[in-house]
């Protein structure tokens, strides 16, 4: 039985790579590849896979978000391949993607989250700010742009917009706290607010 399986495994591996050589930046035979790699515990072949994938000259805004993302759950999913992958490109290959569509809101979104999950909460908020004055109405923005405020300690910014919030929806606790981590901020100690 093993050994039927180390052969559909070898078998799929090769298949893969010849859809990759055909079709470089498919990037279903990158993730399946990348997963039978990781599997295998074979960290040379993942960081090769990653790297010839970053290498591609794709101009496809969804094929640069998707490879940032392969590679932060990758790192994440296994974090001793920081000594053979350049954790960098994360970012780089999200802010690819939002150069190539600077007015696609999935992609400013998911490329402000990267920012206000990381260390770059002023850029979270340069971009968040930026999708506000564009799509007021769109959901989550005003709590995504309070958040990366609190984050860059500019809670006084935060205070308007949640308080928007929690006119819009007046049931979510989460963004009562929120606002006590405000007024904490700004030194009040206001047990609540209208």
């Amino acid at each position: 039985m093993v050994d039927k399986t180390n052969e559909q495994t070898t078998e799929a591996i090769v298949n893969l790579e010849q859809a990759l050589k055909l079709a470089p930046t498919y990037l279903e035979a990158v993730q399946l590849l990348l997963e039978i790699r990781l599997q295998q515990g074979n960290d040379p072949a993942v960081a090769d896979l990653l790297n010839r994938a970053w290498l591609q000259k794709s101009t496809d805004p969804p094929y640069w978000l998707r490879i940032g993302e392969l590679y932060n759950l990758t790192l994440r999913q296994k974090p001793s391949l920081r000594r053979l992958i350049n954790e960098s490109r994360i970012q780089q290959s999200l802010e690819k993607a939002g150069t190539l569509a600077p007015n696609d809101t999935e992609i400013l979104i998911r490329l402000g989250d990267f920012y206000a999950a990381g260390e770059h909460p002023e850029q979270a908020v340069a971009l968040y700010e930026k999708l506000f004055a564009q799509r007021p109405a769109l959901p989550k923005i005003r709590e995504k742009l309070a958040i990366a405020y609190i984050r860059a300690e500019q809670p006084e910014k935060a205070l308007p917009l949640l308080e928007e919030v929690i006119i819009r929806e007046p049931l979510r606790v989460e963004i009562y706290n929120l606002l006590g981590e405000v007024f904490d901020d700004l030194g009040r100690n206001e047990t609540g607010h209208q």
